[in-house]
């Protein structure tokens, strides 16, 4: 399955190696020209795909595929889900750090079509554990929570450092693979909803949890 431009756009500024969000990560991932793993880039994810293939033969009979339940995140006491409001997040666990919020622009990220896009980093920007990417339309203010960075363990267990083996054993093969910059970008589909996994020297430095990979062109 092709990955569209779309779903490149919506990930506008989705995830750092550190904590905090360098410029040159942020300027890396404005760039949506990325194209499918063409056949002079394939070496490295190769190994990966040879290793996915191998845990199908271990005689492990799980059924690794995604479910509702990947989809449900908790932090702190809070669920979150697709169904979950922007009110809903914000009145449970707020702004985050009250100054940070304001001298980042209240959260501002960018501006697409009629979208305006938000971040909100918990417990605080500098020491993000989760953060939340809404967005807003401007024509009728109405908002929605796009995606989710997680920077704590998912359900299964994976967590930022892990193996690339680790990703493989808890979630099986990915439904597709994109390449950029040394960066390995596992997808994982479910319905209109997907988790990517981002590999970087076979550890994992980036998790997503995407509501909204249905969108079109004109919706982001």
């Amino acid at each position: 399955m092709r990955i569209t431009l779309s779903l490149l756009l919506l990930f506008v500024g989705a995830c750092s190696n550190t904590n905090t969000i360098s410029d040159n990560h942020k300027d890396a991932l404005y760039d949506t020209t990325v194209d499918p793993l063409s056949p002079s880039s394939q070496d490295d994810i190769l190994e990966v795909l040879s290793k996915a293939d191998q845990s199908n033969d271990t005689g492990n009979d799980f059924d690794l595929r995604l479910t509702n339940e990947d989809f449900s995140v908790q932090y702190k006491d809070f669920i979150i889900n697709e169904d979950t409001t922007v009110d809903e997040l914000i009145q449970a666990l707020g702004y985050g750090n009250d100054d940070e919020y304001d001298h980042n622009n209240q959260g501002y990220i960018s501006t697409i079509n009629d979208m305006l896009v938000f971040g909100l980093y918990y417990p605080d920007y500098e020491n993000t554990e989760l953060r939340v990417v809404y967005h807003e339309r401007i024509s009728d203010f109405s908002s929605y929570i796009a995606y989710l960075d997680l920077r704590f363990e998912t359900r299964r267990g994976l967590k930022i450092g892990d193996e690339v083996d680790r990703s493989i054993e808890l979630y099986g093969k990915p439904d597709d693979i994109l390449e950029e910059n040394g960066i390995s970008k596992l997808f994982y589909l479910h319905g209109d909803r997907n988790m990517q996994i981002w590999v970087r020297e076979d550890k994992v430095f980036c998790m997503l949890i995407n509501y909204r990979s249905d969108l079109s062109d004109d919706d982001v």
